[in-house]
């Protein structure tokens, strides 16, 4: 059985209006629409599409759940366990706190309802991927050359889009509230495509995928963002029986010669080189003070790093957690224990920014409920299918460390969908 488990229900027919291949269509499309300002939340990721056609699928497929005889895989096991978890706690804290987290428990459950979702069965059309990377092309040039226009036609529909737009020193958005935020988006399409890469003999099909593929690192080079340009360089590693090491020694010089040409002319202001300047102050002046460095020479990054590092730490301060939605309120306590001084920090030091949450899935269930978000590492490491190559695996486990500790809003699919990728031994194109 490995990683299965049987349990037994009765069923009916049940016929659905909307065809399954439908639905999975529409809910790839809805991943690239999460940024979109549905409802007047003060959020920025709005999954609404993707959480209602999610829905729709486990009731129009219930029988996935609910058969004679069904397999229930460990991973799912696992998440129903996270998910009575959060019902407990929101329980709890509504009967001896009094405290109303029903919307901080949705936020949670968006994500696994919609990996459960697609868990059994989910294939997306070839024509669905093509135009979902042609759009995103389309816009990402239009932002290139008509800035004002964009900011005027995405500044209502998506948050922040204006001032991003006007800092001359971010590259471009797509479809996103800011350029880094690009990544999620970019890991999903990169992931994919080397997933079918790795198995597809279609020659015409394999074309258009490399083309996709280098569409996406392209608009990954001009939003200009360190996250993003470091995870295209990472899907630009061949497998190694592709690599000749003599041709690589030789035109090594060359390349780097011309890669830092371009960073410090044409890219002079690509973050990723702005780092690369910090990287090479530092190392010049010997004495690393990473106080210093995160909270005031590279506060950007840092935010993320500080907050994600705060709310890991909480699982040794609070063991079973501080309570769902609770991180705006505890983190400058969690700070203070750690001796941390947050008013020297740009963002973290603003008091009037209540608003701050830690920026991973996994980092806010940490703080939340402690130690039982440890469960959510069952479900990653457990059932880990050896489908593709080991190339395009450790591009996988990599996109999957970004996503756990360093970068993606809780309600984000990003991290469900190459989770997804991990666990199945079949084409999904």
């Amino acid at each position: 059985m490995g990683t299965e488990l049987f349990i037994f229900q009765s069923t009916k027919e049940f016929k659905p209006m909307i065809s399954r291949k439908s639905l999975n269509n529409l809910l790839f499309i809805s991943l690239f629409l999460v940024y979109f300002r549905f409802l007047p939340l003060n959020v920025e990721t709005q999954p609404i599409l993707s959480f209602i056609i999610s829905i729709s699928i486990l009731i129009t497929n219930y029988r996935d759940y609910f058969s004679r005889e069904i397999k229930l895989f460990l991973d799912e096991i696992f998440l129903l366990f996270i998910i009575v978890i959060l019902f407990i706690y929101t329980l709890l804290q509504f009967l001896f706190w009094h405290e109303i987290v029903v919307l901080d428990c949705i936020k949670y459950l968006i994500g696994i309802v919609f990996y459960l979702s697609i868990r059994r069965r989910f294939i997306v059309s070839r024509k669905i991927v093509f135009l979902v990377v042609c759009s995103l092309t389309i816009v990402g040039i239009f932002n290139l050359l008509l800035p004002d226009i964009y900011s005027l036609i995405f500044g209502p529909i998506i948050p922040r889009t204006l001032d991003s737009v006007r800092d001359g020193i971010r590259g471009i958005n797509i479809l996103t509230p800011e350029p880094s935020y690009f990544a999620s988006f970019e890991l999903i399409i990169l992931n994919l495509i080397e997933f079918e890469l790795d198995k597809d003999n279609d020659v015409v099909h394999t074309k258009y995928l490399k083309w996709c593929k280098w569409a996406i690192i392209m608009l990954a080079f001009l939003t200009k963002s360190a996250l993003t340009i470091g995870i295209a360089i990472v899907f630009l590693i061949p497998p190694k029986k592709y690599i000749n090491f003599r041709k690589l020694y030789k035109f090594g010089i060359l390349i780097v010669f011309v890669f830092l040409f371009a960073g410090f002319t044409i890219l002079k202001e690509n973050r990723l080189f702005q780092i690369f300047d910090l990287m090479y102050y530092v190392i010049k002046e010997g004495d690393v003070d990473y106080q210093k460095l995160l909270f005031e020479q590279e506060s950007s990054g840092g935010t993320r790093i500080v907050v994600n590092f705060l709310a890991f730490s909480s699982l040794f301060i609070k063991p079973l957690g501080s309570g769902l939605g609770s991180f705006p309120h505890v983190y400058n306590d969690l700070a203070k224990h750690l001796n941390l001084d947050l008013s020297t920090h740009e963002v973290l030091g603003n008091a009037n920014y209540s608003s701050i949450y830690a920026q991973t899935y996994f980092a806010n269930l940490c703080n939340d409920i402690g130690i039982f978000s440890l469960l959510l590492m069952c479900v990653v490491f457990l059932g880990i299918s050896k489908y593709n190559s080991v190339n395009v695996r450790r591009k996988r486990f990599f996109s999957l460390l970004v996503l756990l500790l360093f970068q993606s809003q809780i309600t984000s699919p990003a991290f469900w969908f190459v989770l997804y990728l991990s666990k199945i031994n079949r084409n999904v194109v």
